[in-house]
């Protein structure tokens, strides 16, 4: 999977869980999560699971609003 494959399908996830964030939201997260969980250099021949790295970055979240 190429970069791009999987930041669309970190940010699919996010997307489909965290209704509430906007699609550049997602974008962002998707990027944030990607810049921190991806080893460097990146293998595109690595099975690297987008879906897990956003679940786990949305397992953190608080509700600030409670």
């Amino acid at each position: 999977m190429t970069r791009e494959e999987w930041k669309a399908r970190c940010a699919a996830r996010f997307a489909e869980v965290a209704t509430w964030l906007s699609k550049e939201d997602c974008a962002e997260q998707a990027q944030m999560c990607f810049e921190s969980f991806v080893d460097a250099p990146f293998d595109e021949t690595a099975e690297y699971h987008p879906e897990d790295c956003a679940d786990e970055e949305m397992s953190e979240w608080t509700d600030d609003e409670a």
